[in-house]
C-alpha cells in the first residue's frame, strides 16, 4: 500500500527514529520520498531523485537501488551483494566475496579473492566451439576446457577432462578391492585440515578406489576454500558491527556445524564408481561428452553435490541463507522439464551457512559448476592414482589396465598469462563499488 505524502513523512519519522539507535549504515537515516508498505512490515522507499531503499521491519537496510547500482545488505548492515551494468559483487557467510566482470569483449573475468579466479574466453579448436578458463591461484595459472551445451534452455559448459584412460583402467579404478586398504594421507598435517575440524576426516580405511578419490575431492575442495577464506580475512568487509544476520527474519544460518559422515562418504563413492562409467563412455565419444558425462545424468532423486563456490540461496520458505565450498547437498527431485532451478536439501553444512536439513533452490548453472569442479578433482585423482598405483600401501593395476598410456583428450591452448593482474584490478573496482554504494547510499541526495 503506498502511502499519502504525510503519511510517509510519518512512517519516516518513526523508522529514523528506531534507527538512532541501530550502526554504521543502519544509523543513517532514510531520505524522504514515498513510502509503500507491506502485510510483513516491510517498506519501499522512493526519493525524488530515482533511489529506493528497502527496508525491514526492524528498521534496518534491506536493499538500494540508485546511480546504477543495486545492492543488498544484511541485517548488520553488511553488503551482500551489488550490481551494476558491468559487475556483479557477492558476499558470503565466511567473509569470501566473488567479483564477476562482463567485459566487452564477451569474455567473463571471475575473481574469488585477491590472487585467486579466472578468466574465460569462447574459442574455436579443431572445428568446434570451445570454453577456455586461465585459471589463478597465487602466482600459479592452469587451463582447462569446456563443451558448451544448453539444457533446459540454459546455456551450460561441460568440463572436458585433461586426460582418458583405457576401459581396463577406468573398469579397476571404479571396482571395490579385495581387502580394504589403509592408506596413509599427507593431508592431516595441512593447515587447512586442522582449520575445519571435525567438519571433515579422512577415512581410516578405503574399501576401494572410489572411497579414496572421495576423501581426494573433498580434501581439494576444502583446501581451495581456505585459501579463499584466508584471502578474505585481508580484504574490507564493508561490515556496519559485529553483530550477526541471524535473528534476520530474511535470513537464516546454522548454529553449528554438521560433519560430513561416513554414510555421506560412501553415498559419495557410489557416485564416483558411477561417474567412471560416464567418464569412460565421454572418452570413447568426445563430441557426444555432454550428453554422456554431463549436469543431465546426474540430476536424479538424492544425487549429491559438493559445493565448490560460495553461493547465496534461497530456501523454501524464502529466506536467504550461505553455502560455501565443501558443504553437501542432496537432489530432492529431478527439476521440471521448464525449471531452471532444482531443490535440494542440506546435508552437511558449517557453521553459519544453510543448516543441516534446510529444502534450498539452487540454479542450474551452479549446479554444473558444482558437478564440473567434481569431475575436475575426480580428473586430478585419477593422474594421481595411476601414477602412484602399487606403490606404498595402495594396491596395483592389473598389467592389462596399465598397458595404454593416458592420453590427452583435448590439449588446451596457452593461457592468458596476465591474469591475475586482470583479478587483483576486478578486487580494486569492486572496493570502489562497495565503497560509493555504502558511503553514497544514505546521502540527502544522489551523487
Amino acid at each position: 500500500m503506498t502511502l499519502t505524502s504525510a503519511g510517509s513523512a510519518s512512517v519516516l519519522r518513526d523508522i529514523n527514529s528506531t534507527r538512532k539507535t541501530l550502526a554504521g549504515i543502519n544509523k543513517r537515516p532514510i531520505p524522504a520520498g514515498e513510502v509503500t508498505s507491506r502485510k510483513d512490515g516491510s517498506l519501499t522507499v522512493a526519493t525524488a531523485d530515482g533511489r529506493q531503499f528497502g527496508v525491514r521491519p526492524n528498521g534496518t537496510l534491506a536493499s538500494f537501488v540508485g546511480g546504477g547500482k543495486t545492492a543488498a545488505f544484511g541485517a548488520n548492515g553488511q553488503i551482500r551483494s551489488v550490481h551494476t551494468p558491468n559487475m556483479d559483487i557477492a558476499r558470503f557467510s565466511h567473509g569470501q566475496r566473488t567479483v564477476v566482470v562482463r567485459r566487452p569483449d564477451n569474455s567473463l573475468l571471475v575473481s574469488t579473492g585477491l590472487h585467486s579466479g579466472y578468466l574465460q574466453r569462447t574459442i574455436a579448436r579443431n572445428g568446434r566451439t570451445l570454453v577456455q578458463r586461465t585459471y589463478a591461484v597465487g602466482n600459479a595459472h592452469y587451463t582447462r576446457l569446456f563443451t558448451p551445451y544448453n539444457f533446459h534452455g540454459v546455456a551450460l559448459v561441460n568440463y572436458v577432462p585433461t586426460f582418458s584412460y583405457s576401459a581396463a583402467f577406468y573398469g579397476w579404478a571404479a571396482q571395490p578391492w579385495r581387502t580394504p586398504v589403509a592408506h596413509a594421507s599427507s593431508v592431516t598435517g595441512a593447515p587447512w585440515y586442522a582449520y575445519y575440524g571435525t567438519y571433515f576426516t579422512v577415512s581410516p580405511t578405503y574399501a576401494g578406489a572410489p572411497w579414496l578419490l572421495t576423501d581426494f575431492i573433498l580434501g581439494q575442495t576444502l583446501a581451495d576454500a581456505y585459501h579463499m577464506e584466508s584471502q578474505a580475512a585481508q580484504a574490507p568487509s564493508h561490515a556496519a558491527d559485529a553483530s550477526s544476520d541471524a535473528n534476520a527474519s530474511d535470513s537464516i544460518e546454522a548454529p553449528v556445524t554438521a560433519p560430513i559422515t561416513p554414510q555421506i562418504k560412501q553415498a559419495l563413492g557410489n557416485q564416483v564408481q558411477q561417474q567412471l562409467t560416464y567418464e569412460m563412455a565421454g572418452s570413447a565419444d568426445t563430441d557426444r561428452a555432454a550428453a554422456t558425462n554431463g549436469l543431465p545424468q546426474v540430476l536424479v532423486r538424492n544425487h549429491l553435490f559438493v559445493v565448490s563456490t560460495p553461493l547465496n540461496v534461497t530456501t523454501d520458505d524464502g529466506r536467504l541463507c550461505a553455502v560455501s565450498p565443501g558443504d553437501v547437498l542432496q537432489l530432492s527431485a529431478a527439476p521440471a522439464r521448464d525449471a531452471t532451478a532444482a531443490d535440494l536439501k542440506v546435508s552437511s553444512s558449517r557453521q553459519a551457512d544453510c543448516p543441516a536439513g534446510a529444502q534450498v533452490s539452487v540454479s542450474l548453472d551452479d549446479l554444473q559448476e558444482m558437478h564440473n569442479s567434481f569431475r575436475a578433482k575426480l580428473d586430478a585423482g585419477l593422474q594421481a592414482l595411476h601414477e602412484q598405483q602399487g606403490q606404498g600401501d595402495l594396491p596395483a593395476a592389473p598389467p592389462v589396465a596399465m598397458a595404454q598410456p593416458p592420453h590427452p583428450v583435448e590439449v588446451p591452448p596457452t593461457g592468458d598469462t596476465n591474469v591475475q593482474a586482470e583479478l587483483a584490478s576486478a578486487q580494486e573496482q569492486a572496493n570502489v563499488n562497495e565503497t560509493d554504494v555504502t558511503e553514497k547510499t544514505l546521502s540527502p541526495a544522489l551523487i
